[in-house]
């Protein structure tokens, strides 16, 4: 639990480092972060809901 930090500092240097970015494009960056982990998501749960069927299918032919 210590060590976490390292993990963050890289993220907090970039974000000190690319603040003028961050102000003016971080919408931009942000809204295509949630639009893709929507995305996923949807896939994900498309998936899932496949193979459940397929699964269920499956143990009704036995």
């Amino acid at each position: 639990l210590a060590e976490m930090l390292l993990f963050f500092v890289p993220a907090v240097v970039a974000v000190v480092n690319y603040a003028h970015l961050l102000l003016v494009d971080g919408w931009r960056i942000f809204s295509v972060i949630a639009i893709s982990t929507l995305m996923v998501l949807g896939a994900t749960a498309w998936v899932v809901d496949k193979v459940y069927r397929y699964e269920m299918s499956r143990l009704n032919r036995e």
